[in-house]
């Protein structure tokens, strides 16, 4: 005899989802601070790209006349690595914006369309988020890896 213990939609059923005005409204309230992070991230990414450009420049050019090549070849580094910092955080930050766009939508109008397109963004986001959460995670480890034989190697 054996335990079934369900698996994760055990209980969930095929016919469709039922929402209450109550849930509704939640989604629309979810849509709209959805929207307004969206929109300011948005804003903000491009702000920061814009003084990555313009003070990176600057701080490059500093570096280059006081360290020669090596200087300029650090702050071209780190103007890379903080365009590409930069540039992940966009993809998550439309995905926001789509799902609340459409989740407005499908709570003012009923639109199944829409609902569907805003779960589908949802999903995109989140799955995103969790890709790059654990490549975060390897590196850590790999880095606390690392550190413990440079630990190692400094003690023989």
């Amino acid at each position: 005899m054996t335990d079934d213990y369900g698996t994760i939609d055990a209980g969930m059923s095929t016919t469709g989802i039922q929402l209450t005005s109550t849930d509704l409204i939640n989604l629309k309230t979810a849509g709209k601070w959805g929207r307004f992070i969206s929109i300011v991230s948005l804003v903000s990414i491009g702000l920061m790209m814009l003084g990555l450009l313009f003070f990176g420049g600057t701080m490059m050019a500093l570096a280059s006349s006081d360290l020669g090549a090596a200087g300029a070849l650090g702050g071209t580094a780190i103007l890379i690595f903080y365009g590409l910092l930069f540039a992940l955080y966009i993809y998550p930050t439309v995905m926001l914006y789509k799902f609340s766009t459409n989740v407005i939508k499908a709570a003012d109008n009923g639109n199944p369309t829409a609902a569907s397109e805003a779960f589908a963004s949802l999903k995109s986001m989140f799955k995103f988020m969790g890709i790059l959460l654990a490549i975060i995670l390897g590196l850590y480890a790999l880095f606390f890896i690392l550190a413990l034989l440079g630990g190692v190697a400094s003690m023989i």
